[in-house]
């Protein structure tokens, strides 16, 4: 609330030819993720629970997070339970249960 979105370069850039290399392993990556169960449900439920906004302006990227002490933590606690549920069923139709944690995600 408040802030603007601003253009940012990063955002119409072409990618360099060493992020472009990247692309096929980060693609495996992310279909082995799905395999083991990774949803949008999960994603959200990530960021919820950290209480990091994922359209904030960050201080570092999201999967260098430093745990409650990280500076784009509006709370210094973490969103548990019944908490969590109740935003992710406001978020997601359907939602019963938390979303499973995979191994391997970190944003």
């Amino acid at each position: 609330m408040g802030h603007t979105a601003r253009e940012h370069p990063n955002h119409t850039r072409l990618l360099s030819s060493d992020e472009v290399l990247q692309i096929p392993e980060l693609l495996k990556m992310i279909s082995s993720l799905r395999k083991q169960g990774l949803m949008a449900e999960s994603i959200a439920a990530c960021f919820m629970q950290r209480r990091v906004q994922p359209c904030q302006e960050q201080t570092n990227a999201g999967y260098e997070y430093l745990g409650i002490n990280d500076p784009t933590s509006f709370k210094k606690e973490l969103l548990m339970g019944v908490k969590l549920m109740d935003r992710l069923k406001r978020l997601f139709h359907g939602v019963e249960s938390l979303p499973p944690a995979v191994i391997g995600f970190s944003l």
